[in-house]
């Protein structure tokens, strides 16, 4: 799936909830404000007491310190604030993007089901419905409230000497452009592996629900050695994904400390020279120890993005396959008045499979009672797919009443059809 329609069909489901979304940008900004103000408010206490003496101290700094204290006050009630949009805005989402995928899902042919395991259409959508929500907390909590708090940081910096601010700018720069370009094939290396995760539980789900034969054709050997493999495959796959990051992770921790090493050795000699004061040192080695720990984080974060954005892939890439069977944009309602089904010179067959019916004509008329009679896999059941268009012909037409089924609604024709199976099956819930 490309990224387009990947990214469309989240803003589509993040579109009623614009006003959070807004909330969350406004909260990350605070954020990023307050890595840089409380900072600053330390270094204006620190040089302030320069020169002072115990006596007037108390009133120096009263103002500056209850400055400090309401800041960090208002950060946890902000924090607060963020809880409560996020206990608004994550389940609501969530059951959003579920009914949009069930709705999708439910248009599918039965062919499409018949070959795929339950248990991993179950968990591609599971993994869309916790990763849509999760990865608009990570953009707004972490990328928006780390990159503007970056930007916040350069611009304080210059104000104590630009070679600070430049500094700053230029690591940074390197850094993520480094984690990003890199990023992209901890990305497809996320996605494989998650692809691997999903095929393994959808095997399991299978073996689950197919206990029975395990146990009378005793073939639970067998069954554990198929695991182990599949195991086995996903586990070198989830290896090599984490040895990709931690081959990453050594850049970044060496990059940290060089940075480190240049800020301290400007300040010495700044401090040397007069141009910083006791209070520069407090507030560049503060927010330097924040931008640093941020971009730290952001890296695990980009890490955990690429995971999610994998998961959220390769969950659509299947639940929104173009539908194999669509009703026509001018489709009509099934008007039933004798109940006549006709077949016209229909040809089916499945794929990579022998024809079933080779320009079949049949008519039954209304009220008829008809007994079809054949061996096995000879065509009875697919007979009655046909009429229901749970598969289209080849070539042909299917009537009912002269109407093509093809040309009214598929709804509609369910609804003039009763069938009873002959593998009778029960959802799990109240009869």
């Amino acid at each position: 799936m490309n990224k387009a329609d990947l990214f469309d069909f989240v803003i589509k489901s993040i579109k009623p909830f614009h006003g959070l979304v807004a909330a969350q940008a406004v909260i990350a900004l605070i954020w990023a404000i307050d890595v840089s103000v409380r900072p600053f408010l330390l270094k204006l206490m620190v040089n302030n007491m320069k020169g002072v003496n115990v006596l007037e101290s108390y009133t120096s700094l009263i103002f500056l310190g209850a400055a400090y204290i309401a800041m960090a006050l208002a950060i946890s009630a902000i924090s607060r604030v963020w809880d409560y949009i996020w206990l608004k805005f994550n389940p609501p989402l969530k059951h959003h993007i579920g009914l949009l995928l069930m709705t999708r899902m439910m248009k599918h042919s039965t062919e499409f089901y018949q070959n795929q395991f339950a248990g991993t259409l179950a968990n591609k959508i599971k993994d869309v419905m916790g990763g849509i929500p999760d990865l608009c907390k990570h953009i707004m909590q972490q990328f928006a409230n780390h990159l503007l708090a970056l930007l916040i940081a350069i611009g304080v910096f210059w104000h104590v000497n630009e070679k600070f601010s430049i500094g700053l700018l230029c690591w940074a720069t390197v850094y993520l452009s480094f984690t990003i370009y890199f990023s992209r094939k901890g990305g497809q290396l996320s996605q494989k592996a998650s692809e691997i995760r999903s095929d393994v539980l959808g095997r399991l789900v299978d073996l689950i629900g197919n206990m029975m034969n395990v146990r009378l054709f005793n073939t639970r050997g067998y069954e554990t050695a198929q695991l182990q493999h599949n195991f086995n495959h996903s586990i070198r796959a989830d290896q090599k994904l984490d040895w990709f990051f931690l081959k990453l992770f050594c850049f970044q921790g060496i990059s940290f400390v060089v940075f480190q090493v240049l800020c301290l050795f400007w300040l010495i000699d700044g401090y040397k020279d007069g141009d910083i004061t006791p209070g520069d040192f407090v507030l560049i080695l503060t927010i330097n120890v924040s931008i640093t720990d941020f971009m730290w984080q952001l890296t695990t974060d980009i890490r955990i993005f690429a995971d999610i954005l994998g998961n959220i892939a390769q969950g659509l890439e299947m639940a929104l396959l173009p539908c194999e069977i669509n009703d026509k944009p001018d489709a009509e309602v099934l008007n039933i008045t004798q109940g006549t089904i006709t077949f016209e010179n229909v040809n089916f067959y499945h794929a990579n499979k022998e024809s079933q019916f080779s320009h079949k004509g049949l008519t039954i008329k209304g009220g008829e009672k008809v007994g079809i009679v054949g061996h096995s896999g000879q065509g009875k059941s697919t007979f009655i797919n046909l009429i229901l268009r749970l598969f289209d012909v080849k070539e042909g037409r299917i009537l009912i009443d002269g109407q093509d089924i093809c040309d009214v609604f598929q709804d509609s024709l369910h609804a003039q059809i009763s069938l009873i199976p002959q593998n009778p099956s029960l959802f799990h819930r109240s009869v």
